[in-house]
Parts: C-alpha cells; structure tokens; sequence
C-alpha cells in the first residue's frame, strides 16, 4: 500500500468515482418511488434520517474492520515475535472475540434507531399538528428494511474489506465510501418494496410483525452482552447516542432539503445525494485512516511494554507517529479526488441533458469540492482528537458525526452555490 498523495489519489479517486456514480440512482429512485412514500404520511420526512442511519453504522462498521486488518498485518511483523508473542496472541484472541460482538451489536443498532426514528416523529408530528400515518405502519416499515438492509450490509461491509486487503489495497481509502453509498442505494427500494408489503397485511400482521422486531433487538443486544461486555457497554455509552446525535442532525439536511431545493431547484435535486455522498465518504476516509494510525501505535505501544523491558527501537514508534501526521495531512490529495469526481460526473450529466448549465455546475461543484474536502478533513480531525481526549473510541464516534454533518454542510452549501451562480447567469 502506498500512503503518499499520489498513492492515496489512486485509491481514492476509483472508489469516490464509483460511489458518486451510484449515488445518482438513490435520487432515481426517489423520483420513481415518491407516490409510493406518499402513502405513508410522514414516512418522506423521515427518509433522509433512514438513509443517513445506514451509512453511519456500516461506514463505521467498515472502519472498525479496516482497522482489525491493518492491525493483524501489524502483529505479524517478525520484530514483534520474540519477546511479546503471548501477548500478541492474546491480542489476536480478544480481537476476533469483539469483532464477532461488534457484528451483533451493529444490527442491535440498526434495530434500535429503526424503532426510535418513528416513534420520536410521530411524537414531533402530533405536537405540530401534522397528518402522519398511524405509528405501528411506519414502525413496521423502519424495523422490516433496517433488518433486511443491515443484513445485506453487515454481510457487504465483510466482503469488501477482505477483498480489498487481498489485493494489496488499503481498505480504509476503499471501503467506507464503498458501503456508505451502497446503503444509500438499496435502502429506498426496499423501504418502498415494505410500503407496498404493509399495505395489505392486516393490523394483526403489522402487530405481529414489530413484536418480533423488537425481540431480535433484545437477542442481538443480548448476544453483544455475552461475546463482549466491552463492546456492549461502548455500544450504549457511545455508539448509540453518537447515532441518535446524527439521526437528529440528519432530520435538519432533510428539512433543508425541503423547504429549499424542493421548491426552487427541483430538477437540481438529482445531485444532493452526490454532495452528501462525497462529503461523507470523504469524511469517512480520513477518519477511517486517523483511527488505523490510533488503534496500531497504541498496540505496538502495549506489546512494547510488555517486552521485559526491551523497548522497541525509538525509530519504529516515530515512524507511527510520523503515518498518523502524515494521513492527518491528506486532505489535499482526498480534496483533489472530490474534484475531480465532480467534474467528471456533472459534464457527462450536462453532456446527456440539455436543461443543466455547464459552466455555472462546474462552478458550483468545484467550490463545493474544497468546501466538503477542507471541512471534513477539518472534522475528522477534530472530532479524532476530542474523542482521544475524552477517552472514546474514534471508531464509535467519529465516522456517524462527521458523515451526518456533511450532510447538513452539503446540502446548505449546495442550495446557497447553486442559488448564487444560477443568479448570476440569469438561469434562476
């Protein structure tokens, strides 16, 4: 694996390519299935929060995995055999024993925020005074897809990884943005296939149905507790209000999202999930490689003390330090990959259809390019440092705050550009 900037462009740029394609087709989608969402008053409102709680379970999901992958590469180097192979051994052990509890407890969340999310909108609907569909249907909704799109990902999120650490590749460029965008494009289809399911089961059914919801929470979160009593106490002191955290700032890109571009840049909304995609994933790379850089020098530093006093060289430590600064200061080299991304992506748009500008769009996504580069760079990092600080694992933490912000960022950034530059060339 190559970690200079030339050799992260030539990660990245694949991978953010491939996703910001694909994300095209969840606002494919959205146009497609927006009369079967409508069925289900209030459900539209929620979408963005739905979406948003995949991509920041299983983007982490992804990074906890890339994580474990550069560790093991790590623990087999041969100068860390002689002296500390009983614990790093034991290392491996505890490894796999949380890795296989963390499984559990990601579907434990998915199932969590699937019966959270409508519960506390149905609230918020009533004390506003707004129709919404009666809660056991949109219960029954949210828990049928996070089921079946957690499975998909969980199932997806190990695939990637070790087939991207099998080639050669770090999966910490490759996976998240892979994974995050692939959440994005399989959750309205399901969400919408469950709305047209519900509509002709009966109440007994829909009741049946959020009853064994709410058991398989209790298992997974049970099966958690049994593998891992660590992993299960950071999932509920960390993860799960991080992940109501971004549910709630995901509610406000949604909110955005309609009361502005839906009422004036309507065709225009065919980009939004490209902009909080990149913005995203960009945000999930850097952090992803900040916390690979945290979890191995903190365990090459815990088989160093355990060396009989044989510390490891000085150099070797230094080297660690010196790859956590250097990933740190990646944000050129990812920043240059988003633009390039958008530029690709918006002229062969502009080229297929007539009615977007060219000129204006290349205008807009290119100032949006550095605005998503610095800013999730700016957040990966400072979220990375708090979270050391504060004792919490970067893994559980940083990844659904920053991918959840950038939403928020994206989709006001691209609202006020596209406002200003249509503006400007007399096209609003």
């Amino acid at each position: 694996m190559d970690n200079g900037l030339c050799g992260i462009y030539k990660e990245t740029f694949p991978a953010l390519l491939v996703s910001g394609v694909i994300s095209l087709v969840p606002g494919f989608f959205l146009s497609i299935y927006t009369t079967e969402l409508s069925f289900l008053h209030g459900l539209l409102t929620l979408i963005p929060a739905l979406i948003g709680m995949r991509g920041n379970i299983f983007g982490s999901f992804c990074s906890y995995l890339s994580s474990r992958k550069h560790l093991d590469h790590h623990l087999s180097n041969p100068q860390l055999h002689s002296n500390s192979s009983n614990v790093r051994q034991e290392i491996l052990d505890n490894e796999a024993i949380d890795t296989k509890a963390r499984i559990s407890a990601t579907m434990a969340e998915v199932l969590f925020l699937s019966i959270i999310l409508p519960i506390a909108g149905s609230i918020v609907f009533h004390i506003l005074k707004e129709e919404i569909a009666p809660l056991e249907t949109i219960l029954f909704v949210c828990i049928a897809s996070g089921v079946t799109t957690g499975l998909l990902l969980s199932k997806l999120s190990i695939l990637i990884v070790n087939s991207v650490r099998n080639r050669g590749l770090d999966p910490d460029n490759i996976g998240p943005p892979v994974i995050t965008t692939l959440g994005d494009v399989i959750t309205l289809p399901i969400i919408a296939a469950f709305v047209k399911i519900v509509q002709s089961m009966s109440r007994n059914m829909i009741f049946g149905g959020n009853c064994i919801g709410f058991l398989l929470m209790g298992y997974y979160f049970s099966s958690t507790f049994k593998t891992s009593q660590k992993v299960f106490f950071s999932t509920l002191k960390q993860r799960v209000p991080v992940l109501v955290c971004c549910m709630i700032l995901s509610s406000v890109s949604g909110y955005a999202l309609e009361k502005y571009l839906t009422h004036f840049f309507q065709a225009y909304l065919l980009f939004v999930p490209l902009v909080n995609a990149q913005g995203g994933n960009a945000g999930s790379i850097f952090a992803s490689r900040i916390s690979s850089s945290i979890i191995i020098a903190s365990t090459l530093l815990k088989l160093s003390s355990h060396q009989n006093g044989n510390e490891l060289p000085s150099s070797k430590n230094s080297s660690h330090a010196l790859n956590c600064n250097s990933r740190v200061t990646d944000s050129s080299s990812i920043t240059l990959s988003v633009m390039s991304v958008f530029i690709l992506i918006i002229t062969g748009c502009c080229l297929l259809i007539d009615d977007f500008p060219l000129i204006p769009l290349l205008s807009v996504f290119g100032s949006l390019s550095l605005i998503i580069g610095f800013s999730s760079a700016g957040l990966a990092i400072v979220l990375s440092i708090g979270a050391v600080y504060f004792g919490i694992n970067p893994e559980n933490a940083v990844i659904p705050i920053v991918c959840a912000l950038m939403d928020v960022i994206g989709t006001c950034s691209f609202a006020l550009l596209l406002f200003f530059a249509l503006a400007e060339h007399a096209l609003l």
